[in-house]
């Protein structure tokens, strides 16, 4: 990548979430309520759902349905080519992590109070209860290595559970709160905290391979590739790390704090910055591409297919185009 150049903008509303793509459809979520089904090529609204509560949540696509929560506390299915409800099941107080479907299930968090949360497992047809696992509050997003869900928790730690039945496999604790999803790298779970940790964690066992103390509040997740981890931070910086030791390999600075999770891509790391800023850095962190997406900031994660990305901010939702 090169350089970015811009396709569309669609101002729909602010979007926190990560849009979910189709062959043809954006679909995204915005803070009042609203699901929007935006034309890939074009950025014109195809159609759009009001959900009845705000929606951080981003959706997961799969069954036929686009699945998200929302703050109201409800996990929704919906139709994916007209935008009916299928189902909609009421979970805990609020769902601010983005649901995780897989082989006919919905894996996903809920927050039920300011010490309390937990995984649940839903049919992805019906909206049926199949299990559920009491932890700390749960804004972090499950994910998936084989027969095993990941996720972290307010309470401080990471925790693995039998996709199954929902039976703790381990917990590893960090200390701080856990919101980032986990990412998944060879045999290693790579996760961050709020305190500024960023630890890797065995699969098998919950081990620790190794941590970091990186100084600084996280909030995203982790991009990893065999030979490059990368994280933003708080400080507004991308820091990029070795996978095997967690050994510091670069630091590029943005102008503001980093919410969005980066994404790597063709072995170059893409990060959005609350400075309302794309960039885009090779593998030692040299910078080499930037543009302006949203001076009001952007906290949403890209979502990337081929040469073109689509991303949320405060504005609405954005097309870029990734440039040699």
């Amino acid at each position: 990548i090169g350089s970015l150049g811009a396709i569309w903008e669609a101002a729909v509303g602010g979007i926190v979430g990560s849009p979910a793509l189709t062959a043809g459809l954006v679909v995204a979520p915005v803070t009042d309520g609203r699901l929007v089904f935006l034309d890939r090529a074009t950025g014109r609204r195809a159609h759009e759902v009001r959900l009845g509560a705000a929606i951080e949540s981003s959706p997961a696509l799969g069954e036929g349905l686009v699945v998200l929560g929302t703050d109201g506390g409800e996990v929704v299915a919906l139709d994916l080519v007209r935008g009916r409800e299928v189902w909609r099941v009421a979970v805990g107080r609020m769902v601010r992590s983005s649901p995780l479907l897989h082989a006919g299930r919905v894996f996903v968090g809920v927050v039920d109070g300011r010490a309390a949360g937990a995984i649940l497992a839903l049919e992805a047809r019906t909206g049926k209860s199949l299990w559920r696992r009491k932890l700390g509050p749960v804004f972090s997003s499950p994910a998936l290595a084989g027969a095993t869900v990941v996720i972290g928790s307010d309470d401080g730690s990471v925790h693995a559970l039998d996709s199954e039945t929902g039976a703790l496999v381990w917990s590893h604790a960090l200390g701080g709160r856990v919101r980032s999803t986990p990412a998944m790298g060879g045999d290693l779970v790579f996760v961050s905290d709020f305190d500024g940790r960023l630890v890797a964690v065995r699969l098998a066992d919950g081990s620790r391979a190794w941590g970091r103390e990186l100084g600084q509040p996280v909030y995203s997740s982790v991009a990893v590739s065999p030979s490059l981890a990368l994280v933003g931070c708080h400080d507004g910086r991308l820091r990029g790390l070795r996978p095997q030791d967690g050994e510091p390999l670069f630091e590029l600075s943005t102008r503001g704090p980093i919410v969005s999770s980066p994404l790597l891509v063709a072995g170059q790391g893409v990060v959005a910055s609350t400075d309302g800023e794309l960039y885009v850095a090779d593998g030692e962190g040299r910078l080499r591409a930037q543009i302006t997406l949203a001076r009001d900031g952007v906290q949403s994660t890209p979502a990337v297919d081929g040469d073109v990305l689509f991303v949320g901010s405060a504005r609405g939702l954005h097309a870029v185009r990734l440039l040699p």
